[in-house]
């Protein structure tokens, strides 16, 4: 493999641990770097069972020294560090800029300055759209974000596809619906409802559900995002943006359902919506990914029940690594 060398930002956290596992197997080089900054991802535990086949460099991606030795020699770099907590990003505007627009500059500023260059794959995220106002979403649905997290990742986006014309390397971005499974934190209540909810039921807490538990979102198992990264690497996905989903809608109720059918004796309950949720959240949101299906041959291959029992059977085993 001519092209094999590759530096995952994030990379032990939940995508990224995920990726280079991925990666490894089919014998890529993979260097790490994650700063392991609490409540986000980073859990040395992700890569436990793959720590003498990486390369693990513990900092932070805004520091400019490393990451410019790290990405000089690389053929690939998935930028999957990021601070993804909407709630957080409000509460702290700040530092989710520093983390997500101003990470991804100095990655991307790095880039720049190399004579060979690698390929840059931008992990982006639904919600650089916010409200959608037509379903499902595609990439040419109009941009309009309701949080700080949404207004970074978007600015980080366009940041990406700038540096990459202008510069002279290929940028691929994936938006990312509601990812899901394996190795994911069920620390905090900031990130992912499904394994927050299954986190409630391995430990016999009642699950909250806000409002009425009828809002629906797009929720695809983390192979899947996995998958789609990998194909993004292939020179028919370059200088593109796409969506990744199921394009299939569905309600937080249905997943607690799910939990329920799974663990014996877990339960639900409908709580108010906190007001600093309220004012950004909307009923629905799911996506097409058409344009990744037809341009990269990608399409999500687990379905709702399995990827929660997959991910029940995971958490079982591993719990006191996550909580």
């Amino acid at each position: 493999m001519k092209k094999n060398k590759v530096l995952i930002t994030g990379g032990a956290g939940f995508i990224g641990s995920s990726l280079a596992r991925s990666l490894i197997t089919l014998g890529f080089k993979v260097t790490i770097l994650d700063a392991m900054i609490r409540p986000y991802g980073g859990n040395m535990f992700n890569i436990v069972d793959i720590k003498d086949k990486v390369t693990f460099i513990k900092a932070d991606v805004r520091n400019k020294k490393t990451v410019k030795d790290l990405v000089g020699g690389v053929d690939f770099v998935f930028h999957l560090a990021a601070q993804t907590g909407r709630n957080i990003s409000m509460k702290d505007p700040v530092f989710d800029t520093e983390i997500n627009s101003i990470g991804t500059l100095v990655v991307l500023d790095a880039i720049r300055s190399l004579k060979k260059k690698p390929k840059f794959i931008f992990s982006g995220s639904r919600g650089v759209i916010g409200k959608p106002v037509y379903l499902p979403v595609d990439e040419k649905h109009p941009e309009n974000p309701r949080d700080i997290y949404g207004i970074n990742k978007l600015a980080a986006e366009k940041y990406s596809f700038l540096f990459g014309k202008e510069y002279g390397f290929p940028v691929t971005v994936l938006r990312f619906n509601n990812v899901y499974g394996p190795r994911c934190q069920i620390k905090s209540n900031h990130y992912g409802t499904v394994n927050l909810f299954i986190s409630y039921a391995l430990q016999k807490k009642t699950m909250p559900i806000y409002g009425n538990g009828l809002q629906t979102r797009d929720y695809v198992y983390i192979d899947d995002v996995v998958d789609s990264l990998i194909k993004a690497m292939d020179e028919k996905a370059d200088n593109q943006m796409f969506f990744v989903g199921t394009g299939i809608a569905t309600s937080i109720l249905e997943i607690a359902k799910i939990i329920e059918k799974k663990i014996p004796g877990s339960k639900h309950k409908l709580v108010e919506f906190p007001k600093e949720l309220k004012s950004v959240d909307f009923p629905e949101f799911y996506s097409t990914s058409k344009k990744i299906k037809d341009k990269l041959s990608w399409k999500p291959k687990v379905d709702m029940e399995e990827g929660i029992n997959k991910t029940i059977d995971f958490y079982k085993e591993n719990l006191k690594y996550y909580i």
